[in-house]
């Protein structure tokens, strides 16, 4: 193959890639149930608390850097004010949440859905953040996080499929406190919340340093065939 057609799999290969990789998908379809995942909101009783929740997802070849989360979102009041997200990766190994791996505070974006079917009084909302999160290792799973900060309660829907796939705790960067009862990461249904599956979408794209791997090896190989 000459140097230029070699030249054009690489374009094409980056091409490709600015597409991204889905690296877990439960978005959309019916839930049966949701647990508070909000910075700061006011609950039903009227005081702000904290509380987090993260959904297992594993890392895949050509998606090693998280690039957009989607979730749904359910939340008590219409148009309820939205200020930004925190997301956070964190190495995740059966049961066991280790390191942080990365987090970024990010504005998003808040649609409002309007009146919830499921849930008479209930709203329902797309919250959609763009992040840029690195070191995600192929074949490791990971705990992903997106929490909305807000002065209004709200959480992401789940579904009840009796997967060990969620975790929650207590947080707040604001200093309210939660109501799980848990200040550490913990199976949902350890928290006797039932164990589920956040309604949310994770984005992956290839790392830009493996791209530059990838785009000097065909490079060379092209140097090499011409001699």
């Amino acid at each position: 193959m000459k140097e230029k057609g070699l030249i054009s799999v690489f374009a094409f290969v980056l091409a490709s890639s600015s597409f991204g990789t889905t690296l877990y998908d439960n978005y959309g379809g019916a839930y049966s149930s949701g647990n508070g995942n909000w910075d700061g909101g006011i609950s039903d009783l009227g005081a702000n608390i904290g509380l987090q929740v993260g959904e297992r997802v594993t890392a895949v070849d050509g998606g090693t850097e998280i690039s957009s989360i989607k979730s749904r979102v359910i939340m008590g009041v219409d148009g309820g004010a939205f200020n930004d997200a925190l997301v956070q990766v964190w190495n995740l190994s059966g049961n066991t949440v280790g390191s942080l791996v990365g987090e970024q505070v990010v504005g998003g974006t808040f649609v409002d859905l309007g009146a919830d079917g499921n849930i008479p009084g209930f709203f329902g909302y797309d919250l959609t953040v763009n992040v840029s999160i690195g070191g995600l290792v192929a074949g490791n799973d990971y705990l992903v996080s997106v929490q909305g900060r807000s002065d209004n309660w709200g959480y992401i829907a789940r579904s009840d499929d009796s997967q060990l796939n969620t975790f929650g705790r207590d947080f707040s960067s604001f200093g309210y406190p939660g109501e799980y009862g848990a200040t550490d990461w913990t199976e949902m249904g350890a928290l006797s919340q039932g164990s589920g599956s956040a309604v949310m979408t994770v984005e992956a794209v290839p790392e830009p340093a493996t791209m530059a791997v990838l785009g000097l090896g065909v490079l060379g190989l092209a140097r090499r065939r011409r001699r």
